[in-house]
């Protein structure tokens, strides 16, 4: 396993990752003086995005059921917890966007290579009361 968002599991095959990127911030409230710079009053860390890309080839691996279930899941608009293949929990993000591409079509238009790229943004965990349906989501 590479990575697990919520019921999806990221291997090496069907659905893999190879890509992850990284991007973290700080927010600032910015604030108009006269005859100078503004000054920024620092508000806060910004919310973590994580960018993961891909490849899948549903001809010779499959993948797509995987691809529509991911799909399925950001249709919820609910945050999903996210564990690293080695255990360390990365924590809850919403899956702002999937992008994919297609390439190599066969005669029948089906793609040998699919690209894809998944954004996510780090959102909050389910109150408390959710919290145990969005577990039982990662036991398979």
């Amino acid at each position: 396993m590479l990575y697990a968002l919520g019921s999806i599991v990221f291997e090496v095959a069907p659905l893999n990752v190879d890509e992850v990127e990284r991007t973290s911030g700080a927010d600032f409230a910015e604030k108009p003086i006269l005859g100078r710079r503004p000054g920024y009053e620092f508000m806060g860390e910004s919310a973590q995005e994580l960018t993961f890309r891909g490849k899948l080839f549903p001809e010779a691996l499959g993948g797509e059921e995987e691809w529509r279930e991911l799909v399925q899941l950001k249709s919820t608009g609910s945050a999903q917890h996210l564990m690293r293949g080695d255990g360390q929990p990365v924590g809850w993000f919403l899956i702002f966007s999937l992008r994919e591409t297609s390439r190599n079509l066969n005669a029948q238009g089906v793609p040998r290579l699919i690209e894809f790229e998944i954004q996510l943004r780090e959102g909050d965990p389910p109150p408390e009361g959710e919290y145990q349906g969005a577990q039982m989501g990662l036991i398979q």
